[in-house]
């Protein structure tokens, strides 16, 4: 399925890759590129054979963030509803139940930086940047930076990013948590393709509470958590893909 400014491409091997397609503007968030990604997000919701999604950026950029152009203009109320509409946009990725890998090939700013945050892995290129520069002119990240930033790199890091709006290179976003793991440029796809091949074998009931599971754990009591897992464990023995795992596991030791 292709949009005009999103394209998702399907493989065999129950894998998918999402790629904003507005190189010549950087990828930046305009609300047609957002409604193409909201579009391309319900695709894939409703496609049974994707197990992991892989989001990227085409051309240089993974997302320079929000188009300046089509927001100078905006009065409160309708920066209000922009800032909603592209939080719908990142909500789905963040609650889609597949793994979401982030293949972060180029600056990913503002938004970018948001969008990024929104998926569960981030890998980076070395020619990869990050920032929440908004606070350079004169407004503050609205999909996501002051709250799921915090939650990764922890609220102190997160407001001298924020409050400076400097730009963060990867081995530095390596170094804080932003990113997961940092690649030569040249070998970003055959690395996020392997993690996501890798992780596409795994038994989806198992990846899908496993995901929910880690999502909420901050939100609950240590023990309430506790108590879900163990829900959990015990559902993932009534699975197809236990029961084949298992067995496939007793058999190669014998």
């Amino acid at each position: 399925m292709s949009a005009q400014f999103v394209t998702l491409v399907v493989e065999d091997n129950g894998t998918a890759r999402l790629t904003l397609n507005r190189p010549d503007k950087f990828n930046a968030l305009n609300r047609d590129l957002v409604t193409d990604l909201i579009s391309t997000l319900e695709e894939v919701k409703k496609n049974q054979n994707i197990r992991v999604l892989i989001v990227t950026g085409a051309g240089s950029a993974f997302c320079a963030g929000g188009d300046i152009d089509g927001m100078i203009s905006l009065g409160s109320l309708e920066a209000r509803d922009w800032a909603l509409f592209v939080k719908s946009a990142f909500d789905m990725v963040a609650s889609l139940e597949i793994p979401v890998i982030a293949a972060i090939n180029g600056p990913a700013i503002g938004g970018g930086c948001e969008l990024s945050l929104a998926c569960d892995i981030r890998i980076a290129s070395e020619k990869a940047r990050f920032g929440q520069p908004e606070i350079m002119l004169g407004i503050i990240p609205g999909a996501g930076g002051t709250q799921r930033l915090a939650r990764v790199i922890g609220p102190s890091k997160a407001k001298e990013v924020i409050m400076t709006g400097r730009t963060i290179r990867p081995d530095e976003a390596l170094r804080i948590g932003l990113i997961d793991k940092v690649v030569k440029h040249e070998l970003l796809d055959g690395e996020v393709t392997d993690l996501a091949g890798t992780i596409a074998k795994q038994s989806l009931p198992a990846i899908r509470l496993a995901k929910e599971l880690i999502n909420t754990a901050s939100d609950v009591p240590l023990e309430a958590g506790l108590q879900d897992e163990i829900k959990g464990f015990a559902l993932t023995f009534g699975s197809k893909e236990q029961k084949e795992a298992m067995d496939n596991f007793l058999n190669r030791k014998k």
